[in-house]
């Protein structure tokens, strides 16, 4: 397959990272202590409101704010899903629902 499409699959760049020896990361994703729930992933999710007028004006998104899928590259896609819908809904109205999986 490579011969046909050689320069799709020829990378113009690549990094490294070395999470698991970054003295911050300590490792490749988070996790939740023993005896914890889903209402846990929830908490870290939460939009932060600002006093005045109770609109979210900070919004968290990763794999860490999803209680179905932590610790998980779609977990985290769809919790970026999840609050782009969140904001649409705050400035532009809700316009749709979509259900959780």
């Amino acid at each position: 397959m490579t011969d046909s499409y050689d320069s799709l699959f020829e990378p113009k760049e690549s990094l490294v990272t070395r999470w698991k020896s970054d003295p911050f990361a300590r490792g490749s994703y988070s996790y939740v202590a023993v005896g914890a729930t889903g209402d846990d992933y929830d908490i870290l999710g939460r939009p932060v409101e600002y006093p005045g007028d109770k609109i979210p004006r900070v919004y968290f998104a990763g794999e860490h704010t999803n209680r179905n899928y932590p610790a998980t590259v779609h977990g985290s896609l769809l919790s970026g899903l999840r609050e782009a819908r969140r904001i649409a809904d705050t400035f532009l109205g809700s316009i749709y629902e979509i259900s959780a999986p």
